[in-house]
């Protein structure tokens, strides 16, 4: 949507750009008000120069003058692979990190996270 694309675009990235087709959206009610909101998952590329990225959960409210960010993003930790929604307003994470003999490039090691959004920002469950 036009407010979340703004919403990044707006993002202090230290010169990095949003890889969009790793953009996940997940439609999820957040503020108990029956409206689907949405937790976006995005993906920032390049930052500082680096070859690198890091992904970032974000949420937003659906509201009868458009979506509204709600600031208070998490930074997720690892190579995502999916991210869903598990109830009570937490969004589940499945990602990757280096294993011991994993070659940069290519994570094998399983890292589960969850997120659950507070009213004012995402807050990672222990133990996912």
């Amino acid at each position: 949507t036009v407010a979340i694309n703004a919403y990044i675009a707006g993002l202090d990235t230290d010169g990095g750009v949003e890889y969009p087709e790793g953009r996940q959206i997940i439609q999820v009610d957040l503020n108990g008000d029956g409206e689907l909101d949405a937790a976006v998952l995005y993906t920032i590329e390049g930052s500082g120069g680096s070859q690198s990225a890091y992904h970032s959960l974000a949420a937003f409210y659906h509201a009868p003058e458009g979506w509204q960010a709600q600031g208070g993003d998490a930074a997720i930790s690892g190579a995502v692979r999916e991210a869903r929604d598990v109830g009570s307003r937490t969004i589940f994470i499945d990602a990757l990190v280096q294993g011991d003999d994993d070659p940069r490039c290519c994570p094998t090691q399983p890292y589960p996270q969850r997120f659950q959004w507070s009213g004012e920002k995402f807050i990672e469950l222990p133990g996912a």
